[in-house]
């Protein structure tokens, strides 16, 4: 974070911003009236370290110059492999808050309190209809959590000084206050400002039947259906997400006979993959699915071309495509807005019930996620250990976050505590049929 240290860093934003000089010609003629924040994006000239963070947001004032704390938060996340799309999430609240700060409020952004932060709130919640009131404050209560972290960044790097905090005993409370909460055995740090939401129904997770089901009506004699079932087996088989399934590419893929070797081993293929937030890691690939997809993507007789090369005949460009998954109507790279299209319909049709299945290819990846929570809590239980001891919890869901890419642990503990909720005896006997199966 060097670079970001040099004073010359707003001046810098004219070679490193896209669309810097029309935005600064645009607010000109106008300085006179405060036009407010703005959120840029930086280009490919845009480096540290010799990396390139391209499409890094970075919030600008009316002047065009940068608003430099805010800005090397972003740039800070983004060095952090946070996803892209996460940080201009990110940006977005905070220009919204920066707006507040300077255009009602009216005060510097470091001497900012609890009131200030509750008002910047209550405007955000104004006008909403009682119909939305729920769904309006979970987007609240994200967007403060950001400006939390923000300032609690700012004071750990020494941009403020005692401003955020959960208050000691017997001391002042900070103008922002954190308070401490234990849940279940768990510390996290919160705020008094968060408004108090209904939980969101869990989504749910199709069941064996219903994946059964989904296969039968996926299946069929065109290319397009042998395409569809292959992207459900994916998902299903390896647990990868939408986008890291459309992203697979022919020439990853093992060789034919290592794909055999490997069955006839009865072992899985580790696939290296650059997941969500451009983190490496290595994912479970099944040999069916593997001999499969050569199978979608190898023609033996020209005479009858394989699935994916009759999708590549209705392709305009001769350029070569190397992407597994392809528009049976077009030839090029399947989009992922028509996966989603084709699996939300097919369950619609499949479940019937679409008031309370919300289902989607995306929940496949939640039968993965059940599947493989439950095979290594299972093996804990094998190797003579208790689920119930928090150490243990926490290195079952270590170990299924490196397969996932998940980074918040939370996100998977529902999925331990259905298989902790379930009587001992049961879960080993059902667990075990299920493994050998």
């Amino acid at each position: 974070m060097s670079d970001l240290q040099e004073p010359d860093f707003s001046a810098q934003l004219e070679q490193l911003v896209t669309g810097h000089k029309d935005y600064l010609e645009h607010a000109q003629p106008r300085r006179r009236l405060y036009r407010g924040p703005k959120v840029l994006t930086t280009d490919s000239a845009f480096s540290i370290a010799g990396v390139s963070y391209a499409d890094t947001p970075v919030i600008v004032d009316a002047y065009a110059d940068v608003i430099e704390e805010p800005s090397k938060w972003l740039v800070y996340l983004r060095t952090m492999r946070t996803a892209r799309g996460s940080v201009l999430q990110y940006a977005s609240a905070l220009c919204s808050f920066w707006r507040h700060v300077q255009q009602v409020a009216r005060k510097p952004w470091n001497q900012a309190d609890d009131a200030l932060l509750q008002g910047w709130r209550n405007r955000m919640l104004a006008g909403v209809t009682r119909a939305n009131m729920n769904k309006r404050k979970r987007t609240i209560n994200k967007k403060l959590y950001v400006v939390l972290d923000f300032y609690q960044w700012c004071q750990e790097q020494g941009y403020i000084k005692d401003i955020i905090g959960v208050t000691p005993p017997g001391k002042n409370p900070y103008p922002i206050r954190l308070v401490e909460v234990i849940h279940r055995n768990q510390r996290r740090v919160t705020s008094h400002l968060l408004y108090k939401v209904r939980k969101s129904p869990r989504l749910p997770v199709p069941t064996g039947e219903e994946v059964d089901l989904l296969y039968m009506h996926l299946s069929g004699p065109h290319p397009a259906d042998h395409r569809n079932v292959l992207l459900a087996r994916w998902t299903l088989d390896s647990g990868m997400r939408e986008s890291e399934v459309n992203e697979r590419t022919v020439s990853e893929l093992p060789s034919l006979a290592q794909c055999q070797a490997m069955k006839d081993a009865n072992r899985m293929y580790w696939m290296p993959i650059i997941g969500k937030g451009e983190a490496p890691r290595v994912v479970p690939v099944t040999a069916d699915v593997l001999l499969e997809t050569h199978a979608f993507v190898t023609t033996v007789d020209s005479q009858a071309p394989c699935a994916r090369d009759q999708m590549l005949e209705r392709r305009k460009k001769n350029s070569k495509e190397d992407k597994i998954f392809l528009s049976s109507t077009r030839g090029e790279p399947l989009r992922r807005e028509t996966i989603s299209h084709i699996f939300s319909r097919a369950f619609l049709l499949v479940t019937g019930r679409p008031d309370r299945r919300n289902l989607h290819y995306h929940r496949l990846r939640g039968r993965f996620t059940s599947k493989l929570v439950q095979e290594l809590a299972l093996r804990t239980l094998e190797e003579g250990r208790s689920v119930h001891d928090q150490d243990e919890q926490r290195l079952i869901l270590e170990r299924a976050a490196d397969i996932l890419g998940h980074q918040d642990l939370d996100s998977l503990r529902y999925y331990l505590n259905v298989f902790i909720d379930r009587d001992d005896a049961a879960v080993v006997t059902a667990a075990e049929k299920s493994r050998r199966m």
